[in-house]
């Protein structure tokens, strides 16, 4: 469980930005662990105040939270972003948070429910059969970011998740959405219709599907052996529960757009990992294509 208490701090905010789109990926919280339905297992009680207290204050008019079918995910979600607010107790189950939330809107919805953020857990077939092997023994992440392209390519499977360019492929795309979006909020925010100049995004999935984009990020950027020192702080496994990365995307008074990716991992008061870097939009296009160019 200490890997549960690690801390994910926010970064120091940039010097010149006019507007801000926050996007903040993570695996969901603690879950019940007592369902045969993997597709039913919720958070636990002690899951849903553990993400509540990662909530910020003044996160929830501006938000929206996405997550898998798998309600553990956007229930997740739900909490980081509203978590704060006054009538969040966090003993709501989804279904009554979601109602919870829902009432305070005119028209719409505080939750996206989007398969992107879930991974198919298909074991069938030889690419299957080795995900398998490592999932459910040791170096899962060592083969999605070794083998699985290559071993893809060699068996001719065009179709499963688990291989490290499709992965980074489906958190890059979110990006590339968010990179359209960001010139309108820039416009509203000029125009003065919003209070505060960030929008923000909370994205709850699962384990094995966000650390191969991070990980790809810090390969191309730091070269492989920084990606592998994060790769055995992880255990060679995948985010302990509400781990995860922030993206931000920040447009400056001339029109212009920076992305910078920020990870912190710490425990016990000591820096383990610190990722804070620009990455060009010409990145996140080529990992969207599934390339994996410098």
């Amino acid at each position: 469980m200490e890997r549960i208490k690690e801390a994910l701090l926010s970064p120091e905010p940039e010097k010149e930005y006019q507007s801000r789109i926050e996007l903040d990926f993570f695996r969901h919280s603690i879950k019940e662990n007592i369902f045969s339905d993997d597709s039913v297992n919720p958070l636990s009680p002690a899951g849903r105040h553990f993400i509540k207290k990662q909530a910020e204050p003044g996160k929830i008019r501006q938000s929206l939270a996405f997550g898998s079918p798998r309600e553990r995910a956007p229930h997740s979600a739900l909490l980081k972003m509203a978590g704060a607010e006054a009538e969040i107790t966090g003993d709501e189950s989804f279904e009554e948070l979601k109602a919870k939330l829902n009432a305070t809107l005119k028209i719409g919805t505080k939750i996206v429910i989007d398969p992107e953020l879930d991974l198919s857990m298909d074991y069938s077939g030889p690419f299957g059969a080795a995900v398998a092997e490592h999932w459910y023994g040791d170096g899962y992440l060592s083969f999605i970011t070794n083998e699985s392209d290559q071993l893809a390519k060699e068996l001719g499977d065009t179709t499963s998740v688990y291989t490290y360019s499709r992965l980074s492929a489906r958190v890059a795309k979110f990006i590339q959405k968010h990179l359209k979006v960001a010139p309108v909020w820039d416009r509203l925010v000029k125009q003065e219709k919003y209070p505060s100049n960030v929008l923000s995004r909370f994205f709850g999935s699962h384990g094995g599907m966000l650390e191969a984009f991070l990980l790809k990020i810090i390969e191309t950027l730091k070269g492989k052996e920084q990606r592998d020192i994060l790769i055995k702080l992880l255990d060679d496994e995948n985010f302990a529960p509400t781990e995860g990365f922030k993206i931000f995307i920040d447009t400056g008074p001339d029109g212009g757009q920076k992305i910078h990716v920020f990870y912190h991992k710490e425990k016990d008061g000591q820096v383990l990992f610190h990722f804070d870097e620009e990455v060009s939009v010409d990145l996140i296009n080529q990992l969207a294509c599934g390339e994996t160019k410098k």
